[in-house]
């Protein structure tokens, strides 16, 4: 049995069959592993350039953060007006503790998005921080 290299999956083995690895199942690529075409097919990507992905999940990160954010704070305001409103009191001439009840819970949602908010600031600042400018290529080479 000759003894192969596989471009696709780096291997070298032996084996009869000459058209088909038997590790990674791909055609054409087996060659002797003495020959120069004994290479890698391997297609090298460029590690400095920004996926495609990446935008769509900044984009998605950026949007999120502002429904977020204007969401938060018109609940907030919400709940604020909520507690302030004498309509809406048990005693409209008095304010009392009981009546904070009925603006505690858009408040607290508002603070729970204004806080999703924060973090989304920070995952952003993360990725930005990650994908390589021009200077920093540039600095690299």
């Amino acid at each position: 049995m000759p003894q192969v290299y596989c471009r696709y999956c780096e291997q070298t083995y032996q084996t009869d069959d000459m058209e088909k690895c038997s590790l990674c199942r791909k055609t054409g690529g087996l060659v002797d592993p003495l020959s120069p075409d004994a290479v890698p097919m391997k297609v090298e990507q460029p590690s400095n350039a920004p996926q495609a992905g990446d935008v769509v999940r900044s984009v998605l990160l950026a949007r999120r953060l502002v429904l977020c954010a204007v969401g938060g704070f018109f609940l907030i305001a919400l709940g604020i007006w909520l507690v302030l409103q004498p309509e809406l009191r048990s005693n409209p001439q008095r304010f009392s503790i009981n009546d904070l009840g009925i603006g505690i819970g858009p408040i607290l949602a508002g603070l729970f998005l204004l806080i999703v908010a924060f973090f989304t600031v920070r995952r952003l600042r993360a990725e930005k921080d990650s994908v390589p400018t021009v200077d920093q290529k540039s600095k690299t080479s």
